[in-house]
């Protein structure tokens, strides 16, 4: 039970919940929740007391305590607040605290008589549910696969996650094979080999229900709804969503994984297979330095803990070959004659901290394959001294500071607007607070700015910070960021005609298009007043999301984008859309109509607003740096994956985009 409280002017919400429900609740568990409600109303009627159901609760988004019932019985209920002895409500009735604590009190006891005069056939129940979920019966099937993954950080936080709901898995022993399996990215593959160490969640187990309501990559409401769902938004009126409309933790982590209806012959166990883990005992001091993968997120816990130990840092910008070991941009190289003397003794015990590897470097030449080490493709990094904007304390406030301060044990200091940020060379504004004259003059001198949500939007509506606009404010200039889009992915996918480029060839002479024949294009083009694109956004804007997984394209050659692949799962709601191109940066940005909505309820014409659009932005401000954020990677800490883009602009972005100057 959800003993809760709501708005002071209302009156008591009960079970059951309204449409949408999520589709994976078995028809028994909505048969008690009503039966329960309707006997819960019934006891409220033998006092007179006002109540209702069916109204603004819906129980679709797997985020609620009903969502780890799992064939138990999930309760939820409202009383209006009192947050003193008494509040007067419209009607002048006085509605006591003693009187609120009343009708949980009757609540409490009616659910209490409920379950006791139905006692034997809930148990039953519980009971025919969960044997069927081990029997593996054909209504909630197949198996959930995820390879072992680079970022093995990130793949430990996840099963840890699987450990405390209860979830049943092993670890392949032998490579699998399947075919007609599905991908979070909606593509079905044909025959697929996946290796040894493979994670295999099977649906045959107790708690089978909580396995797909987390792990399915698209759960939908039904047709029903979302015909109610859409008349609604047409008349204007409110959607009946309640938060997010897609949550699964694939998507959340961004670690490839599957569902395939069948497996057969698969041996699994327990524990993953390892390979023998590298020595990290190195007994004599390489004669150069040593370099840190970037692949795994405990990366960014070994790099406070350096700068905590005056290491000095450098970070590749590009791939490279070392002693057969191959780096991605990101990889860190820590210079031996440019940190203590100790500087093997803290590397070593960092390495048995955390799942890193840490290699020693014997010379500063690569060979064939990427930069040297001692050259300028090794950029020197700086430890982040970061303010967090604390005004209001908001839950935006406590995500970011949950994940600096509490998980990664890294300095950050909540201020409040106005305060001298001299000290600072990161200032992160969590969806609240504005930018002063102060701010602007501070990371114009070398500052690293991010904004998220909210308060990267109140920037891109302004005209003198980012170039970055809000898409209302320039649907007159939409081509504009069009071709620049189109420039964008042609440097993506370069084709050169040789013949062409020297006048080898016949080659065949693109068609000249005659300034007559540019004129009539025009003219026969139809024309939408600025007064028509106005009313059109503002129509479309009805249709935004709640919460839906999008598919983001990472340019792996820009920094913020390091360790994260070419694409990634990234979570967007409300009306609010940046458009960004040249001088800009976008190295996180939607992909296009066709390929963007992975989970969630995405109406056509939110799609047609966010594809293409940027996600995340990063922009130089004189000796600083601006960076934005569409929506917060650090939301209810929830996104393990766009967490890592976040981390990369704290960490990475002092060095990477600012001029810090010689601190002597």
């Amino acid at each position: 039970v959800d003993s809760h409280e709501m708005g002071s002017l209302d009156t008591y919400l009960m079970d059951p919940p309204r449409q949408p429900l999520n589709p994976l609740y078995s028809d028994k568990d909505l048969y008690w929740r009503e039966l329960f409600g309707f006997e819960q109303g019934a006891a409220f009627d033998e006092h007179g007391w006002s109540y209702y159901a069916k109204d603004w609760n819906t129980d679709f988004a797997a985020i609620y305590t009903g969502s780890w019932a799992g064939g138990a019985i999930a309760l939820l209920y409202e009383q209006a607040g009192v947050n003193s002895a008494a509040y007067k409500l419209e009607t002048g009735h006085l509605l006591t605290y003693r009187e609120s604590v009343h009708h949980h009190l009757v609540s409490s006891l009616a659910n209490l008589n409920t379950l006791k005069n139905n006692r034997r056939e809930i148990l039953r129940d519980y009971y025919a549910e969960h044997l069927a979920a081990v029997n593996g019966d054909d209504e909630l099937t197949g198996t959930f696969l995820m390879p072992p993954h680079a970022d093995r950080a990130r793949m430990s936080r996840f099963i840890t996650l699987l450990d405390l709901n209860a979830i049943e898995y092993g670890f392949a022993q032998e490579s699998v094979r399947i075919s007609g399996a599905t991908d979070i990215w909606g593509n079905k593959t044909e025959a697929l080999e996946l290796p040894v160490g493979t994670l295999v969640v099977k649906s045959a187990q107790p708690h089978r229900r909580v396995v797909h309501i987390f792990l399915s990559f698209d759960i939908r409401p039904d047709n029903d709804y979302l015909k109610i769902e859409r008349e609604e938004l047409e008349k204007g009126e409110e959607s009946r969503l309640y938060d997010v409309t897609a949550w699964n933790f694939p998507m959340a982590y961004g670690l490839e994984s599957y569902w395939v209806d069948t497996v057969t012959g698969v041996k699994v166990g327990s524990e993953a297979p390892i390979p023998t883990p590298e020595s990290i005992d190195w007994k004599r001091k390489p004669k150069y330095g040593y370099v840190v993968d970037f692949s795994s997120a405990a990366v960014y816990d070994v790099m406070v803990r350096l700068f905590d130990q005056d290491c000095h840092l450098r970070v590749a910008t590009e791939p490279f070959d070392l002693d057969g070991q191959h780096y991605q941009p990101g990889a860190l190289m820590l210079r031996g004659h440019e940190n203590p003397d100790n500087l093997s003794e803290i590397l070593q015990k960092l390495a048995r901290d955390f799942d890193v590897t840490i290699r020693p470097a014997q010379t500063a030449s690569v060979g064939k394959v990427g930069p040297d080490l001692g050259g300028p493709k090794f950029v020197l990094l700086h430890a982040p001294r970061v303010a967090l904007l604390a005004d209001g304390m908001s839950n935006a406030f406590g995500a970011v500071w949950h994940l600096m301060d509490y998980r990664l044990k890294m300095r950050v200091s909540p201020i409040e607007s106005g305060s001298d940020l001299r000290k600072y060379n990161v200032l992160v504004l969590p969806e609240s607070g504005t930018v002063s004259e102060d701010v602007k003059k501070w990371f114009a001198e070398g500052g690293t700015l991010i904004a998220l949500g909210r308060s990267a939007f109140r920037i891109a509506s302004g005209k003198d910070i980012s170039s970055v606009r809000m898409r209302r404010d320039v649907l007159d200039k939409l081509a504009l960021y069009e071709e620049d889009l189109q420039r964008e992915q042609q440097a993506d996918a370069i084709e050169i005609d040789f013949d062409d480029l020297w006048g080898d060839g016949p080659g065949t002479p693109a068609k000249k298009v005659s300034d007559a024949e540019k004129a009539q294009e025009e003219k026969s083009a139809p024309s939408i007043s600025g007064e028509e694109l106005k009313r059109l956004d503002a129509w479309q804007r009805r249709f935004s999301p709640f919460g839906v997984f999008l598919k983001a394209s990472i340019d792996e050659r820009q920094w913020l984008g390091f360790g994260l692949g070419k694409f990634l799962p990234v979570m967007a709601a409300g009306s609010r859309v940046m458009m960004s191109k040249r001088p800009a940066d976008t190295p996180v940005r939607l992909v296009d109509e066709d390929n963007l909505r992975l989970s969630g309820l995405l109406w056509p014409e939110a799609r047609q607003r966010l594809a293409n659009s940027a996600f995340a932005t990063v922009e130089s401000y004189g000796r600083g740096q601006v960076i934005l954020f569409a929506s917060n990677p650090t939301h209810r800490g929830w996104y393990p994956g766009m967490e890592r883009l976040f981390l990369n602009s704290v960490l990475l972005g002092p060095g990477m985009g600012t001029d810090q100057g010689v601190p002597w």
